[in-house]
Parts: structure tokens; C-alpha cells; sequence
């Protein structure tokens, strides 16, 4: 009986490290997958959080954005309220709430989060995608509720 235990504790332990070790390696080594959209003047190429895994990394741990992408878009199948931290991220980000491509609203300059109690950013109503940009971009480009997002290739 304490063989069996034991052999289902180092099954228990094995399997958590392979979680943690897929956790911070996915993503890694596989292509990005970009989409370019135009928010209300503005244009972007943006890199989709596609997979569960992508859309709990997030952008964190990065130091920058790749080259020519400006931002991360995270779509979910309903509309509901969003809810997004900083957690492990290195740049500061514009948030920018999305439901039916039209601007819900935006949280702007969201600045890292080194924890222990991370800050909860959530949108101002059901949202179906969230765009993260460039701190400072909702600005410059002039964003505003109400604008519509248009897609100028299929993803």
C-alpha cells in the first residue's frame, strides 16, 4: 500500500513539473500568429492569444514586442466582463475593451505589476476581445468608446 502511495505522489510530482515547464516554455518556437486590424484611424499588426495557454501568458516575461507587431488582441467566444493583471510584465500597456468590433472603453498607461497583491484591470462592460497595446498608443492614435475595429486579413 505505501508503494502504491508513493508511486502516485512521484506520478502527482512529475506530472506539476511538466505543467510549470509547458507553462513557461509555451509559445516558445512557434509562430506567431498575426492579424492586421485598423481601430478607429489606427492601424496595427497584432499577435492573437490563440490558445489557452497563449491567453494566460499573455505578453508577460517579454521584454519588448516583436519586431513590427504593436500589440497582443485576446478573443473569447462570449462577451462577458474582462479581467486582466500585470503580472510578470515588463512594459506598460494601453488596455482596450472590445465587444462586437466596436471600443467598449480602455484603461490607459497600465504600468508592471511586481505583486504580491496584483492591481485587477477589468473592462466597463461585456467585451468579446481585448487589445493590448503600446502604453500611449489609445493616445497618440486618438481612440475613443465607440470607434469600430475592422480586420484586413482573416485569422
Amino acid at each position: 500500500m505505501q508503494k502504491i502511495f508513493f508511486l502516485i505522489i512521484i506520478l502527482i510530482v512529475f506530472l506539476g513539473l511538466a505543467l510549470v515547464l509547458l507553462y513557461f516554455r509555451g509559445g516558445q518556437n512557434q509562430p506567431l500568429n498575426i492579424v492586421s486590424l485598423k481601430v478607429g484611424g489606427a492601424s496595427f499588426n497584432i499577435e492573437v492569444a490563440s490558445t489557452p495557454s497563449a491567453k494566460i501568458k499573455g505578453l508577460s516575461n517579454r521584454d519588448s514586442l516583436s519586431e513590427g507587431v504593436d500589440g497582443m488582441l485576446f478573443i473569447f467566444p462570449n462577451p462577458t466582463s474582462q479581467f486582466f493583471w500585470m503580472k510578470d510584465m515588463r512594459f506598460s500597456l494601453d488596455m482596450v475593451w472590445i465587444r462586437d468590433n466596436k471600443v467598449i472603453g480602455f484603461e490607459e498607461n497600465v504600468s508592471p505589476d511586481n505583486g504580491p497583491d496584483y492591481a485587477l484591470y477589468h473592462s466597463n462592460g461585456p467585451a468579446d476581445m481585448v487589445l493590448e497595446l503600446l502604453a500611449g498608443e489609445v493616445k497618440r492614435n486618438n481612440i475613443r468608446a465607440g470607434d469600430r475595429v475592422y480586420f484586413h486579413n482573416n485569422f
